[in-house]
């Protein structure tokens, strides 16, 4: 116990020393170009993350970001549209040849159809395959008018 006594008054002691040691420091002011150093740099950093030089930057990344969200819905609306124009021509095609036989004077628009199907295996945009499909079921539809009109007539 006495000696956890004398530790305390020796630390107090060396407390007390520097203590007074502190007290007879002299103030020291640093030179004025310290000071002019130091307030250049607050500067810079402020005026570093300026938002004027930031707001263009996220214009142009945020333009960006809308132009690839538009290409790529623009991408998925026509892939939809041509899936369901391939649903149409195949369904008309397939009422055509099964409720009306093919006949002489549908023998140009098959002709047409065909080399619109040639034209189908070679092109690779979506857009060019769908004002393709668009005018095969043009072709169908009209065959298929040109049947019924027939079949009128031969009543």
């Amino acid at each position: 116990m006495m000696n956890n006594i004398e530790n305390d008054t020796n630390d107090k002691q060396i407390v007390e020393a520097l203590r007074e040691n502190a007290l007879s420091l002299r103030n020291v002011v640093p030179p004025e170009a310290v000071w002019n150093r130091i307030n250049d740099t607050l500067e810079t950093r402020k005026t570093k993350y300026n938002y004027r030089t930031w707001l263009p930057t996220f214009a142009v990344a945020s333009a960006f970001v809308c132009a690839v969200s538009f290409f790529s819905w623009q991408h998925h609306v026509m892939k939809k549209e041509l899936d369901l124009m391939i649903t149409l021509n195949a369904s008309l095609e397939d009422v055509f040849l099964q409720e009306n036989k093919v006949r002489f004077i549908n023998a140009s628009n098959i002709v047409e159809l065909q080399a619109i199907d040639r034209q189908l295996n070679t092109v690779t945009s979506i857009k060019e395959k769908i004002s393709l499909l668009k005018e095969r079921k043009r072709l169908i539809e009209s065959m298929t008018i040109t049947e019924i009109k027939e079949s009128t007539y031969a009543i």
